[in-house]
């Protein structure tokens, strides 16, 4: 089977889809079908002639497409933000030279990862080659655009057009499935893979450096990976740590990532503003991605306790190095109620407030959960199996649709 991928980013552009992007390419590959990557250039101004380039990563075929506006690079040195007519020519010529890179490829079935420009281009080339399409929900392009009125539309055409959609987790192919009914039986959820191959080579942290902080080694440590957004549940997050500490409760809150800002710093910046005086949160900034859980590990539990999300990469990467995992529902599919370790519902401050009182108070639990989230992590949540779904889904579209072709 030839697969061709239509993607937003792959590394060594950052984020969750270009990770995701990579790992189920290679692991594809690993199966034995050829892959072929068609992304975003986002280096080169938006104002060059068409180009595209060819790279080749452990056997994945990648094309890089621009000039492209999406997380482009150069247009922070633009005074005002590119208009949507110039983004819609923009996407008009990465679509002529995709559909001429896939004419010589050949491939027999497309899939994209996010469901604006890269599945709104895919189902294009899909209905101009008659190739199959599969539409891969993985976070904001459902848990915001649905409610983003100028994209409702055209979130709406790639799903309907789609001959399958493949969500991250059982709460977007929920949330997809109450926007747009009529698909709900063409919608199933994959989750996302996750490589342990290297976690044995992670440095761990000293703990002893909490010292350096004025931390106690009897304080909860609580990590967050990524960045505190919104739909992260910075708010709630925030709100209960204040209301633990201020009963004398000491729970600590180490931000693997940026302090809190635009937005988030607006709603909440009071409060953080005085758990970071008080010692009480601490951040790392941006830090290169290998020393990342190295950082983390210095806690007892990865906390994220989102409000709307997709598979949060965070979680897994706490969970496998045998963080105790504080979550909400919205990830459930990772994270069972006192089996793994604690769920609360989304936006329950007090509920947070409770699952931290109920870790610092026995300790016990902490190992037992982080135990067993570790063994989780590394036996269910393997790449292969995330591969073996996806060639599942293709091998059952690509026979219906020679059945249909031959009747």
């Amino acid at each position: 089977m030839k697969i061709g991928f239509i993607a937003e980013a792959y590394p060594p552009m950052s984020g969750g889809v270009a990770t995701s992007v990579r790992r189920v390419s290679k692991e594809l590959v690993k199966a034995g079908h050829e892959v072929v990557v068609l992304t975003f250039d986002h280096l080169k101004p938006v104002f060059e002639d068409d180009f595209w380039y060819e790279e080749y990563d452990d056997g994945v075929h990648i094309y890089r497409v621009g000039p492209f506006f999406l997380k482009n690079e150069t247009l922070k040195d633009l005074p005002n933000e590119l208009s949507e007519k110039y983004q819609a020519v923009l996407r008009r010529r990465v679509y002529y030279q995709m559909l001429a890179l896939l004419k010589k490829e050949n491939v027999d079935i497309l899939l994209s990862f996010y469901l604006l420009n890269s599945g709104w281009i895919a189902q294009m080339l899909a209905n101009e080659l008659d190739l199959p399409c599969v539409a891969g929900v993985r976070g904001n392009d459902i848990g915001r655009n649905i409610f983003h009125v100028s994209r409702f539309a055209v979130i709406k055409w790639v799903v309907n057009e789609a001959d399958a959609i493949v969500a991250v987790n059982e709460h977007l192919r929920h949330r997809t499935g109450v926007a747009f009914k009529e698909i709900r039986k063409k919608i199933i959820t994959i989750s996302n893979g996750f490589d342990c191959n290297n976690l044995d080579t992670v440095e761990l942290c000293d703990k002893s450096i909490i010292k350096d902080w004025d931390w106690d080694e009897n304080d909860l440590i609580l990590a967050f990976i990524g960045s505190l957004r919104e739909k992260k549940g910075v708010a709630i997050l925030l709100k209960a740590l204040n209301e633990v500490n201020a009963s004398n409760i000491h729970v600590r809150l180490l931000v693997v990532g940026p302090a809190i800002s635009g937005a988030e710093k607006l709603a909440v910046g009071h409060i953080w503003n005085h758990l970071v005086e008080q010692n009480i949160v601490r951040y790392t900034g941006q830090i290169p991605r290998d020393l990342v859980l190295s950082n983390a590990s210095v806690a007892d539990v990865i906390c994220i306790p989102s409000l709307d999300d997709g598979m949060a990469n965070g979680l897994l990467e706490g969970m496998a190095i045998g963080l105790c995992p504080i979550t909400t529902t919205v990830l459930r599919d990772v994270v069972d109620d006192k089996v793994h370790g604690l769920v609360v519902e989304p936006g329950d401050v007090e509920g947070l407030a409770e699952a931290f009182e109920e870790l610092y108070n026995d300790k016990s639990l902490i190992r037992k959960y982080g135990e067993r989230s570790r063994e989780h992590i590394r036996n269910d949540f393997k790449p292969e199996r995330e591969a073996e779904k996806y060639i599942k889904l293709f091998t059952k579209i690509l026979e219906e649709k020679d059945e249909y072709t031959t009747l």
